[in-house]
């Protein structure tokens, strides 16, 4: 993946407007996933993709490179690759150099390491917070209040048994909404602020949701299968 990219897709888009249609990463997967709850949604894709969403979450990683290789090869990329892309490919050198095996073997071990990591990395990714038919996403009645801050708490839903780690804190996107309130402080640090930001929440009357990794996983088909909007804004 390409860190150009993610400073657009997650930093400048997602964490400014999470599960609006402004979040490339609602949108990045459509028409395969459609998060928006909608009518016209086909039979399909509400309940195929609960299938071959696990095929894209293995190609996520391959696709980036090879999508940037294709639009830099017909001149519609800019900048074109740079020499930093060429960091993946420093593994396999290793693994070739090193192993003792044939390049094509080493090279088949590389792209296994790499689907298991891009498999991991969505899953986690997809489902750590956002997607959920409990969760706010772009279609749904929204608060009269529009406070921004109001906002991430409602398009977030923590996993209980992720917060309870430390490590899986670290390695699984976990305290996803204190990480949405202050996203440029460290996740091992971000543990401190609960309690002044439960005290503000109860202040406002606003209240941080949680489940379980099941209920998030389950969620997420259920929110994919979704096509009507929720009327009720959050919080009623």
């Amino acid at each position: 993946m390409c860190c150009r990219n993610w400073r657009i897709s997650h930093a400048l888009s997602h964490h400014l407007y999470t599960n609006s249609l402004l979040d490339l990463e609602l949108a990045i997967f459509e028409p395969l996933l459609q998060w928006v709850p909608h009518r016209n949604k086909s039979i399909f894709v509400r309940y195929v993709s609960w299938l071959y969403s696990f095929i894209l979450y293995t190609v996520l990683f391959h696709s980036n490179i090879v999508i940037r290789l294709y639009l830099t090869l017909n001149g519609r990329l800019r900048p074109a690759l740079r020499k930093e892309d060429l960091i993946p490919f420093f593994p396999l050198l290793v693994m070739y150099t090193y192993s003792g095996t044939t390049f094509v073997n080493a090279f088949v071990m590389w792209c296994w390491i790499v689907v298991v990591a891009s498999f991991f990395f969505s899953l986690n990714g997809l489902n750590a917070a956002h997607h959920h038919p409990d969760i706010f996403h772009d279609g749904d009645a929204p608060r009269a209040d529009r406070d921004w801050g109001i906002c991430q708490i409602d398009a977030v839903k923590d996993r209980t048994e992720i917060n309870s780690s430390k490590f899986l804190v670290l390695v699984t996107f976990g305290e996803h909404c204190l990480h949405h309130m202050f996203p440029t402080i460290d996740h091992w640090y971000l543990h401190r602020l609960y309690p002044v930001f439960y005290d503000t929440c109860k202040e406002f009357g606003i209240t941080h949701r949680t489940g379980t990794v099941l209920d998030l996983l389950k969620g997420q088909f259920l929110q994919l299968a979704r096509t009507e909007p929720n009327p009720n804004p959050p919080g009623k």
